[in-house]
């Protein structure tokens, strides 16, 4: 009788007694399977990487049984991005300072620039998925040299923009000077004339 080939394998027909195996499966790969398939070039295998929301990379059989490379629809999950092409094409982490909101993002969206040069930009995690994970951050005493420690941060208001800042730490003076002034303008001043001050968290 005559029977159709199913699994991994195929059969150009005529007076084939056996089906012929596809291309052995690459590591990490899963060969697919069919049912009557008439050619080597119908053999694939098919991979899904990790931290991709949906999408396949698939090799399919060259006529000699080598697999050919991979063409690919991955897309991304929130805070990750699709990277590398062919067989090299995974879904990888945004990275700090950057953010992907949307489940199918393939690039990431970097946060707003920084106010100055003097300000650090970061995500509260490499894997952010919204510009709300945008902070920035300035030490207090790069502020002013009346500072002893403490740090200023904004958060981002929208994906071009930040919040007015706040003290994220303590602001704490030197001796003989103040903390002053409030969120963007926090600073640390000297006092001056018939005054003191022991410094730390002193206001006056």
């Amino acid at each position: 009788t005559c029977t159709q080939c199913s699994g991994a394998v195929y059969s150009a027909g005529g007076t084939a007694t056996s089906c012929s195996s596809c291309p052995a499966q690459t590591t990490g790969w899963t060969r697919a399977t069919g049912n009557g398939w008439s050619a080597v070039t119908q053999c694939y295998e098919t991979q899904t990487p990790t931290n991709c929301y949906s999408g396949t990379k698939t090799k399919t059989a060259k006529s000699d049984g080598t697999w050919n490379t991979a063409t690919n629809n991955l897309t991304a999950k929130g805070g990750y991005k699709v990277s590398g092409t062919g067989d090299d094409a995974t879904c990888s982490a945004c990275g700090n300072g950057y953010y992907s909101a949307n489940g199918n993002d393939n690039t990431c969206d970097a946060c707003p620039d920084a106010t100055s040069s003097n300000w650090t930009v970061a995500t509260t995690s490499t894997t952010a998925t919204g510009y709300s994970a945008c902070y920035e951050t300035r030490a207090a005493t790069n502020i002013s040299s009346y500072c002893d420690s403490g740090v200023l941060k904004k958060t981002a208001a929208s994906a071009t923009t930040w919040n007015t800042a706040t003290a994220s730490t303590a602001f704490n003076a030197k001796a003989g000077s103040i903390v002053s002034g409030s969120g963007d303008n926090l600073t640390c001043t000297q006092c001056s004339g018939a005054v003191y001050s022991a410094g730390g968290t002193a206001t006056s």
